[in-house]
C-alpha cells in the first residue's frame, strides 16, 4: 500500500495474535533501530465487522527474499555470503545490544535491498523476546521454525542471543552447500527426538570449496552449547579477519 506518498508493507496478526505480541514486536524494533532492520512506522487498533485487530505499518524494502531467491537457483558466492553475514550481524548486534533475541532467524525473514548481498534487511520480529522482559513466555515451549531451531529451543529452553547465531549458522551452511546441515534438503522435516539426534552428531563436513574463516565461524556457531557460539559483534570481528586473510593472500 501506498501511505504519505510512500510504499508501506502492512501486517495484521491473526484474532489469536495478542496484544503483547504486537507489542514486543514493535518495542523491538524500536531498541534496533540500524539499516538492517526493518523499520515500524504505525501500530493502530481498528475495527472491522469480525472485531478489533492491531494493524502494524512497515517500511517496503524494495528487494528479494533471500528463500525466493534460492528457490530460484541465485544462489550467493562465498564472498557474497561474507558480505551478507556482516549485514546481518550487525542488525543482530544492535537488536543484541538493546536486549532483544529474534527467536525466528530464517531464510524467509531476509530481505536484500534491491537484490544486493550486502544490503540484508532482517524481517518480522513477531517472536522477539526481550531479555529484560519477565513473564512474556512460559516454558518449556518451542518457538520458531523448526529446520532453524536451535537445540535449546527444540528442548523448550528459555532463547538467549546465541540461539540466534545458531540460527543464522544453519542460514550460511545452506548458502554455501546448497543443503541442510542436519537434514540434507532444508525443507525436510522431522520431529523434536530426531533433530536433536543428528544435531548431537554434528553437521557434515562443509567441503573444501568453503573458505576456512567461514567453515570456522558457522561451526562456532552451530555448536550444541550455546555459550560457546560467541557474540554478534565477536562474528563481526572474525569476519574482517577473515577478509584481511584473504585479501593479503590474494
Amino acid at each position: 500500500m501506498e501511505r504519505n506518498g510512500r510504499e508501506s508493507v502492512v501486517k495484521i496478526p491473526t484474532s489469536d495474535y495478542k496484544l503483547s505480541w504486537v507489542a514486543r514486536e514493535i518495542e523491538g524494533l524500536k531498541r534496533g533501530a540500524c539499516d538492517n532492520l526493518v523499520r515500524v512506522e504505525s501500530v493502530e487498533q481498528v475495527t472491522f465487522s469480525l472485531g478489533k485487530r492491531v494493524v502494524m505499518t512497515f517500511e517496503y524494502i524494495d528487494g528479494l527474499v533471500i528463500d525466493e531467491a534460492i528457490r530460484t537457483d541465485r544462489w550467493p558466492s562465498p564472498d557474497q555470503v561474507r558480505e551478507l553475514l556482516r549485514g546481518v550481524l550487525s542488525g543482530l548486534a544492535v537488536l543484541h545490544g538493546g536486549e532483544t533475541v529474534h527467536r525466528d532467524m530464517k531464510l524467509a525473514n531476509l530481505v536484500l535491498q534491491d537484490g544486493d548481498w550486502r544490503r540484508p534487511v532482517i524481517l518480522d520480529l513477531g517472536l522477539a523476546r526481550l531479555l529484560d522482559d519477565k513473564g512474556i513466555t512460559k516454558y518449556p515451549v518451542a518457538l520458531g521454525t523448526e529446520e532453524f531451531m536451535a537445540p535449546e529451543v527444540i528442548q523448550g529452553a528459555r532463547a538467549q542471543k546465541a540461539t540466534d547465531l545458531w540460527s543464522l549458522g544453519i542460514i550460511a551452511y545452506i548458502l554455501l552447500t546448497h543443503v541442510h546441515p542436519f537434514h540434507g534438503d532444508y525443507d525436510d522435516r522431522v520431529n523434536d527426538v530426531e533433530a536433536l539426534e543428528r544435531i548431537v552428531a554434528g553437521p557434515a563436513h562443509m567441503g573444501a570449496d568453503v573458505p576456512s574463516d567461514l567453515t570456522s565461524l558457522i561451526g562456532r556457531w552451530l555448536t550444541v552449547d550455546p555459550d560457546h557460539r560467541g557474540t554478534a559483534l565477536d562474528a563481526i570481528a572474525a569476519l574482517d579477519v577473515g577478509t584481511s586473510s584473504t585479501s593479503n593472500s590474494a
